[in-house]
């Protein structure tokens, strides 16, 4: 019996559904690592983004946006030079994002990550036709600074500002 064949017996009667991507394990690693940050992360987020808006009585609205919003970011290859467009503003504000979680008590990290994360794009500010492979590398190169929309260098740490909550 090929090993496909007995992996598969393993988790017959079962929901996990096995893929078979060859003999090479540090594909099959690379796609549960890929699919894990993406899934539980999300749904991590989600419980954040929730406990915001039950903060300050907002969650039917948070749920019409995302019925609003159909389909999977991580389908939509297409998109993702948009986000890199985008991410000159999108990087301050998710640290807007991280002081009002901080405000409220809740988890700064996810949003501080994420404005590192489009900190990388910075450079792409409102290209909207780059190749998904240089948007993809963009991801490995390291950013010491960024320059926010008001053209002052900014540094990645995350510090409270006054304002107010949205």
């Amino acid at each position: 019996m090929r090993s496909s064949g007995i992996i598969e017996q393993i988790f017959a009667g079962t929901t996990v559904q096995p893929v078979i991507l060859g003999v090479s394990p540090p594909r099959a690693s690379a796609l549960k690592i890929a699919d894990a940050s993406y899934q539980k992360a999300a749904r991590a987020l989600a419980a954040i983004a929730h406990a915001m808006a039950a903060e300050y009585g907002v969650t039917e609205h948070l749920l019409s946006e995302a019925d609003r919003i159909q389909g999977s970011p991580l389908i939509d290859l297409e998109y993702l030079p948009s986000v890199a467009a985008r991410a000159w503003r999108w990087a301050p504000e998710m640290l807007e994002v991280a002081d009002s979680f901080t405000e409220v008590g809740l988890p700064p990290e996810f949003a501080l990550a994420a404005a590192k994360v489009l900190s990388r794009w910075h450079g792409d500010k409102d290209d909207w036709h780059l190749p998904l492979s240089h948007l993809l590398q963009q991801l490995k190169i390291r950013p010491t600074t960024a320059t926010d929309p008001a053209g002052s260098a900014q540094s990645w740490s995350h510090s409270t500002r006054a304002r107010e909550p949205w």
